[in-house]
Parts: structure tokens; C-alpha cells; sequence
């Protein structure tokens, strides 16, 4: 399928916070492993990398949040954090290890393989030693602009060669008891659904 252009998601930011991928039981999901993974000292930086208008999951975290996004219209659905307009797809502008938590909710589908790989590396790099990567996206979802299937598991291989501990990388099955979006193939209330979720930590540096 085609890219999303920019001008589409500066189109659909407003209906996005409210209809977009992330609602009902999808937002629980999200919020259960950020409660498990997140680290929650509270000078710690999250970067929220493809944000969307996503810091409903975040700004109850205690963190400072970075939220990077190449749409201006989806960052200002953001109500709090440092809003970054920035392509995800290319290098982060930021420094090697400038911040002690990554997250990245439903933006791997939208990137080519070559992209997704790239993510990573470069979160990687920004990372700080024992940071930790939490992606969760859709490994099958039927939107119209995907560009590859999402399959955390796909990464084993990159994530060893960069010295990241992969702590969860799997596909789960979940039953829906609230309304998913279109980013699911369509508007439910019933039946269930596939999500991924690859969470990785940056090993520590020893002496």
C-alpha cells in the first residue's frame, strides 16, 4: 500500500484523537504495558516517537515527554511535553543517549522494513545505557495506508546485534469488550483482535 502523506495526517488529527487506532480495549492494552515496561524515576525523559496526539498513555507517567511527529496538527493534539516536528523515518535529531525511555504506539506499520529497522537502531542510539524501547502496533490491520505488517518478531536478530535485551516480543490475541477503530479493520464490538509488542533494553555499559 502507499505512504500516508503528511497532509493526510494534518487532515485527520482532530477525528484521530478521538476515532483513531488507539480507544476501548486497544487503550488498555497500551496502558498495561506501560505499567509493566515504563521506567518511572521522575526525571526521566520519555520519547514518544510518531506521537500522534498519543500523551493521554504518558502524561500520568510522572515523566517529561518529548513527542515527535512529522504532522503539526497531531502534535498539537499533544496537551503536554516538548513537541518535535520531525520524520521518524529518518535520523533523530537528538544525541546519543538523550533519554531513558522510547515508546512507539501504532507508527511501524506505516514504515517500509528498511524504516522499521532503521527505528530502532537510531532509538538505540539515543537510548540511555538500561533505557528501554516499547513498541506496540498491529500486525494485521487492514488501513488503508500500512506499508508492512508489523511482526516483533522479525527483530530478534537486530536487537542481539545491538546489544538490547528484548524483555517481551511477541503477538498476542485479545477479545474486544469495548469498540475498536478502523485501524483494525473496521469499527467492532465484538470477536478479537491481534496486537504486537516488542520491548527491548539498552544493555548497561560495565567497566
Amino acid at each position: 500500500m502507499k505512504e500516508a502523506s503528511q497532509e493526510y495526517w494534518n487532515l485527520v488529527a482532530n477525528s484521530w484523537e478521538r476515532f483513531g487506532d488507539c480507544t476501548g480495549d486497544v487503550e488498555k492494552y497500551v496502558q498495561e504495558t506501560l505499567d509493566k515496561y515504563l521506567k518511572r524515576n521522575r526525571n526521566d525523559i520519555v520519547l514518544n516517537l510518531g506521537s500522534g496526539g498519543g500523551d493521554r498513555y504518558l502524561q500520568d507517567k510522572g515523566n517529561n515527554i518529548v513527542h515527535l511527529d512529522y504532522s503539526r496538527n497531531m502534535l498539537i493534539a499533544n496537551k503536554t511535553g516538548i513537541k518535535i516536528e520531525a520524520d521518524a523515518r529518518n535520523s533523530l535529531p537528538f544525541n546519543n543517549e538523550s533519554f531513558e525511555n522510547i515508546t512507539s504506539f501504532f507508527l511501524m506499520r506505516y514504515l517500509t522494513r528498511e524504516q522499521q529497522n532503521n527505528l530502532i537502531v537510531e532509538s538505540q542510539r539515543v537510548l540511555k545505557s538500561g533505557g528501554v524501547l516499547i513498541i506496540v502496533d498491529v500486525p494485521n490491520n487492514s488501513h488503508q495506508y500500512q506499508v508492512e505488517k508489523f511482526d516483533p518478531k522479525n527483530f530478534a536478530g537486530l536487537l542481539e546485534a545491538l546489544n538490547m535485551e528484548s524483555l517481551e516480543n511477541q503477538i498476542v490475541e485479545r477479545q474486544v469488550s469495548k469498540w475498536i477503530s478502523t485501524g483494525f479493520g473496521g469499527w467492532h464490538s465484538k470477536g478479537s483482535y491481534l496486537l504486537g509488542t516488542l520491548v527491548a533494553r539498552k544493555e548497561q555499559l560495565t567497566n
